[in-house]
């Protein structure tokens, strides 16, 4: 089966489940916000996860196997539930502790809502035998722009309880604490790009053209050194910081969040500039929840029982 034809399943049937209704800031179009048929709440995540987890975690050639003819909904909840509950891929852990929740929504906002390519799967990002979370920005994915300008987009995501929470977390994941270096900085960018680079950025055939001369200095950087943020730079590449946040909140409008997002905005432009990266967008999107979303977590593992 064509991976347009399944795309075009999610984009049909599932796009308005949670990404209804898109808003945003007045004169900030970097801040967003969806919104949602709130009474539907727990179906339509449960439902979402479950049919969207195949995609999320297999490459695009996993289904080839899958017969035209098929129920496609159908073939998809079975394949989802046997990837949950026999695949090594997907850590086994409780919902307090696992992070697929979120990076499984950012996932479907970036290539289902608004068409972004992925680079490295799933499976390339998780290391064999272990029952650890993957470390790094949550999603890597690539995009041409109307003028052939290649953007790179690091993308982290959070599905936790309330707005400060998911604020704290995000600013954590910039910045870093005493504990762990934050993303948004060159020594880790350089770091997480040679780890691409080795488990193989991918891009489709269509863009090979375009990121030839790109991925050629990417992979000649792996034997002199660790600059790829300088490569970046030099290819004009514009780098996207998009920050995804699920979390239960009462607040429906994006102004209400406004100092949230402020705060966000400018310290990751404040360490973007420190980088030297001077062709960057930054990107934060919120989706407020009506149930808690340990409550939407939970109706979600009921999906697999």
């Amino acid at each position: 089966m064509e991976i347009k034809k399944i795309i075009d399943h999610y984009i049909k049937n599932y796009s308005s489940k949670i990404f209804m209704t898109k808003l945003s800031v007045e004169g900030k179009n970097a801040y967003l916000m969806y919104i949602y048929q709130y009474e539907k709440e727990l179906e339509n995540f449960s439902e979402t996860f479950l049919a969207y987890l195949p995609f999320y975690i297999r490459a695009s050639d996993y289904f080839s196997s899958f017969d035209d003819n098929l129920d496609l909904d159908e073939e998809l909840k079975k394949r989802s539930k046997a990837i949950k509950e026999k695949s090594a891929v997907v850590p086994s852990r409780t919902p307090e502790r696992s992070g697929i929740y979120g990076e499984l929504f950012l996932d479907f906002y970036l290539r289902i809502i608004n068409a972004k390519k992925l680079i490295l799967t799933y499976a390339n990002k998780r290391s064999f035998n272990t029952n650890s979370e993957t470390t790094g920005p949550d999603n890597v994915v690539y995009y041409v722009d109307a003028d052939n300008n290649i953007n790179v987009c690091m993308c982290e995501a959070k599905f936790v309880g309330g707005a400060s929470n998911a604020r704290n977390a995000l600013l954590e994941d910039i910045s870093g604490t005493s504990l762990k270096m934050g993303h948004v900085t060159t020594e880790y960018l350089n770091d997480y790009f040679q780890f691409i680079v080795e488990k193989e950025f991918k891009v489709d055939i269509s863009d090979e053209t375009i990121f030839h001369s790109f991925l050629f200095d990417l992979n000649r950087q792996l034997d002199n050194g660790n600059n790829f943020v300088q490569i970046l730079i030099d290819h004009n590449i514009c780098v996207n910081f998009i920050f995804f946040a699920i979390f239960d909140s009462r607040k429906r409008k994006p102004e209400d969040l406004l100092q949230y997002y402020n705060e966000i905005y400018n310290q990751c432009k404040e360490n973007v500039e420190d980088i030297g990266i001077s062709k960057y967008k930054i990107e934060i999107v919120f989706v407020p929840t009506e149930n808690t979303t340990m409550r939407i977590k939970e109706e979600i593992e009921k999906a697999y029982e």
